[in-house]
């Protein structure tokens, strides 16, 4: 019994020193999940990047858009008084016209 605990204390010392050593490892090269934390940074750097252009591209058009559809209401709205007015002066002529 006693060459069995000698072992198997003996392997949990060889395993603890090993895990020890490999722990307090620095390295200068990255290892995968650094390098993969590096990728992910760039790849979420450049999704802000895009998605700030697609923000500023849309309120530019909205802009734009904005503007066409204020410079069409003024003219419908000019074109819509243009009109009343010629039909106001039709009903003139007509009221003329019944007076007579």
């Amino acid at each position: 019994m006693q060459v069995n605990s000698v072992n198997i204390v003996g392997l949990l010392a060889v395993a603890s020193a090993l895990a020890i050593v490999g722990c307090n490892k620095k390295s200068e090269t990255p290892d995968a999940a650094e390098k993969a934390g590096v990728a992910l940074d760039k790849v979420a750097e450049k999704t802000v990047s895009v998605a700030k252009t697609v923000v500023e591209k849309t309120a530019t058009g909205a802009t734009n858009a904005m503007a066409t559809v204020k410079d069409a209401t003024e003219k419908a709205i000019q074109k819509t008084g243009e009109l009343i007015e010629k039909a106001g002066e039709s009903v003139e002529k007509t009221g003329e016209g019944m007076q007579k």
